[in-house]
């Protein structure tokens, strides 16, 4: 990858026509992807937060509702809301108890969406429970169904069966959570599968599946079972023994896939003999970087999307889009990177994942011709932290 280019990644983001918008996981940016040609284009900075703050917006997919696309909170406490047409971008605080110091994230806001309403789920579940109206753009909070969770310490991610209930995973105890928003209802179901550690929820075909942390193991449930079903990894690769080697999990051409988090390949159950066996080969150019390992633990996809016989990938620590074809059991690779100058126009505001060297970065400096006095103070601290590190 080329120094003076920034590769994208993202959790959050949806399709509008033949062009998709995203935020970047690892810095404050809004941008847009033409499908036609994969071409990218820096769009502006989301308001009322950090330019360097990473994680602002939460997995799964971002709303487009009346021309305009809604991105929900991660790290930060704000829905940001983009108008295509206008330009317009503004950031709708979300009605919260101030943080304290060490707890200042909102920790995912998993969204279930029922006509014009959106409901947010903290995964400290005590946080709270918001309404958001994508027409009056108010924000409430649901106290029914925050009394009704804050029990809970902890949570998994959120899934929605086709009937229309909302289930999640209550951590360490593992109890499965249904919760019915229209009725503002909650029932819990004990998982059998004794202290294995869950990483993730999915759904098929009325069972969950759940992801086991450290094991590779994958786990088939339905309600009213007595015991579960579990499909172990043949092989495993690892990036790293800190988290969850899969994560993801989707159905698609009658076979169910699992990606990975710390894992190094797709997976895939296999019908014969059960056990999770390795789906398909990267492309010769595709590689995973842990160039953010220091600050936290990512997983090595985005996000995952079924569009017909095609999976795609998003990136999130992998160097490109991948769309995986389940027909032919093929994986085609799509290269997402703008210029840097594109982003961060005045060099004095370093990208440090590309970590360009001191000579690049005076270079740059001087042609384009920045004076010193209009740099901020925390650029140079910037600059110095690094050196210190690094030389």
């Amino acid at each position: 990858m080329n120094k003076d280019r920034i590769e994208m990644a993202y959790y959050s983001y949806v399709r509008v026509e033949n062009k998709m918008y995203f935020s970047h996981i690892f810095f404050n940016g809004l941008f847009e992807m033409n499908l036609d040609d994969f071409s990218v284009k820096f769009i502006c900075r989301f308001p009322e937060v950090d330019a360097r703050e990473f994680c602002l917006h939460g997995m799964g997919q971002a709303v487009e509702y009346k021309n305009r696309i809604y991105f929900f909170p991660l790290n930060c406490r704000f829905i940001h809301s983009y108008d295509i047409e206008g330009g317009d971008i503004k950031g709708i605080l979300l009605p919260m108890e101030t943080p304290i110091e060490t707890d200042r994230y909102f920790l995912g806001a998993y969204k279930w969406i029922n006509k014009d309403k959106v409901w947010l789920f903290s995964r400290i579940l005590s946080k709270g429970v918001f309404i958001f109206d994508l027409n009056s753009q108010d924000i409430q909070r649901d106290d029914i169904l925050t009394n009704s969770l804050a029990k809970y310490q902890t949570i998994t991610n959120f899934i929605e069966t086709p009937n229309g209930k909302l289930y999640t995973c209550s951590l360490p105890d593992n109890i499965l959570i249904e919760v019915k928003v229209d009725e503002r209802q909650v029932k819990e179901y004990p998982i059998p599968i004794g202290s294995v550690k869950i990483s993730s929820i999915n759904y098929r075909k009325e069972a969950f599946v759940f992801a086991d942390k450290y094991t590779g193991g994958v786990y088939e449930w339905k309600l009213g079972d007595k015991c579960a079903h579990i499909f172990m990894a043949d092989k495993e690769e690892r990036m790293s023994l800190k988290e969850a080697p899969f994560s993801l999990c989707c159905y698609g051409n009658n076979e169910m896939y699992i990606f990975p988090s710390r894992d190094k390949n797709i997976m895939k159950i296999a019908s014969d003999s059960g056990l999770v066996k390795k789906a398909a080969d990267y492309p010769e150019d595709f590689y995973f970087t842990n160039k953010w390992d220091e600050i936290a633990q990512f997983p090595a996809f985005g996000a995952c999307e079924i569009m017909g016989d095609e999976i795609w990938l998003h990136p999130c620590i992998g160097n490109k889009l991948l769309i995986f074809n389940t027909k032919s059991n093929y994986i085609i690779g799509k290269e997402l990177s703008i210029d840097i100058s594109e982003v961060f126009p005045y060099e004095g505001q370093h990208y440090e994942s590309q970590k360009i060297s001191l000579e690049s970065f005076c270079h740059r400096i001087k042609k384009t011709g920045i004076d010193s006095q209009s740099m901020e103070r925390f650029e140079g601290e910037k600059i110095y932290d690094y050196l210190i590190k690094y030389f």
